[in-house]
């Protein structure tokens, strides 16, 4: 990985476990500040797929699935963005089913990395059944929303961390000599 990746994945997760201090400290009040974050993100991310796209995606093999990322994660975008009029316990479940889709999508690249025999499965694993579990917790205790903000919270460190520790990765090389 790159410095800049790291320094990148570094500061995310920085402000991650910021954004998490402020959900366990305040429950009921900021959760708006974690949607606006994740509306943020989304946008980011949807538009530097779209740019990508655009730039260099469309005369690569499989290119077209760049632009449906990019073209989902804005999508995503605007739809976290009207979040701001209805209760937080719609809130809390929207966030959640976002946590739950992407723990299923990392159990799903774990399963392949095994398959191809990477030796990093076991820590993607990891954070797919623990990313689930926190999901189906929080969608347990949704009625008692207090519960589920910090349950959440405590979610939202769990990818921080787990970006930290997959940054600090020793990465292989493959030299490919002429």
């Amino acid at each position: 990985m790159r410095k800049l990746q790291l320094i990148g994945n570094t500061v995310i997760s920085i402000i991650l476990i910021f954004l998490a201090l402020v959900l366990i400290l305040e429950p009921k009040n900021n959760y708006w500040i974690v949607v606006g974050v994740l509306s943020f993100a989304l946008v980011i991310f949807g538009f530097r797929y779209l740019i990508f796209y655009f730039f260099l995606g469309r005369k690569m093999v499989g290119g077209k699935s760049l632009l449906y990322r990019g073209i989902i994660a804005v999508d995503f975008a605007a739809f976290t963005m009207s979040l701001n009029d209805i209760p937080i316990t719609y809130v809390m479940l929207y966030l959640l089913v976002v946590h739950a889709i992407y723990g299923v999508i990392s159990l799903l690249h774990a399963r392949e990395m095994k398959r191809s025999g990477s030796p990093g499965w076991r820590i993607g694993m990891v954070y797919a059944i623990g990313n689930l579990i926190l999901s189906v917790l929080c969608l347990i205790f949704l009625g008692k929303i207090e519960t589920a903000v910090y349950i959440y919270a405590v979610s939202i460190i769990y990818s921080a961390l787990h970006r930290i520790v997959t940054a600090l990765q020793p990465r292989e090389m493959v030299a490919i000599q002429p």
